[in-house]
């Protein structure tokens, strides 16, 4: 009898043990909490400005994770632009308001033809309705960046309005099934003081501004962006219309003869806790 009972004890144990790393995942917590109050400006990134005078309050919110089951399976053979812009010559396409059910496909697939790469500031009212194309960006390897959650002029609101802007994006995000941003895109370039204090992350503008939201003209576009691209340029173009998709497939090809085109992740060589006003290289 003893050594039955020895034995049951042995086995209790054997299996206690194994079960162990199982019993980690059910208690882990539903969300993970995003703590920016100790993120602090890098002077030292290149052609960043650092913000005079900002300040960098606690603004935790909970963000729901998915797991990180479906997050490796997300990023299972994802591969990005992975290039030295200190070694290669570079430009960073990117492109706002999107996803776009009719222009974003078309962008994306011009970019997979060329095996170019790009980043998408996207708006985080417009998420929920083409979660799948926030996840082919991510998972073809482009950036995905936070350009508020209904493109606002920022002067115009509160810290707190700003802040809830910036957050429900990040959460829209998640939830689509994409990691929340690294990288924020003020809408029409507004910055004030509020929105850098509030806002905890690099924001990303531009050198090359065709302002294709306005042009009508495929040639014009095309002679714009080729003539002021340069190494270091960061081209502001939106997932939007004919014309942009249709200048893309001219665009590409040539500036693919003298330049990689990279996300503004590699870049910049961003890396977490990174902040600063981001134009291009020079």
């Amino acid at each position: 009898m003893r050594y039955t009972i020895l034995g049951r004890l042995q086995f209790i144990t054997i299996l206690a043990v194994l079960a162990l790393p199982f019993a980690t995942l059910l208690i882990r917590p539903a969300h993970a909490e995003v703590n920016f109050s100790s993120l602090v400006i890098d002077d030292n990134k290149p052609n960043a400005q650092p913000y005079e005078g900002a300040s960098f309050p606690d603004v935790n919110r909970s963000i729901n994770s998915l797991g990180d089951s479906f997050m490796d399976s997300l990023n299972s053979g994802r591969t990005t632009s992975n290039v030295d812009c200190r070694l290669e010559n570079c430009i960073a396409l990117t492109f706002d308001d999107g996803p776009n059910q009719l222009y974003t496909p078309q962008v994306l697939d011009i970019l997979k033809q060329y095996q170019a790469y790009g980043s998408f500031f996207i708006i985080g009212n417009r998420i929920s309705a083409h979660p799948e194309l926030v996840r082919r960006a991510y998972r073809e390897g482009h950036d995905i960046g936070n350009h508020t959650w209904s493109h606002p002029m920022l002067d115009k609101l509160t810290p707190e309005q700003i802040n809830n802007e910036y957050v429900s994006t990040q959460e829209a995000m998640v939830r689509a099934g994409v990691p929340a941003s690294n990288m924020f895109r003020p809408p029409y370039g507004i910055r004030t003081a509020a929105s850098l204090s509030t806002i905890p992350m690099p924001q990303m503008l531009w050198n090359v501004d065709p302002r294709d939201w306005n042009e009508k003209s495929v040639d014009s576009l095309v002679q714009h962006v080729l003539q002021e691209s340069h190494r270091g340029s960061v081209v502001v173009m939106h997932d939007t219309s004919t014309v942009t998709t249709e200048a893309l497939k001219r665009i590409i090809p040539e500036l693919q003869k003298n330049y990689k085109l990279v996300t503004l992740s590699d870049m910049f060589d961003l890396e977490p806790g990174d902040r600063g006003l981001y134009y291009g290289l020079q």
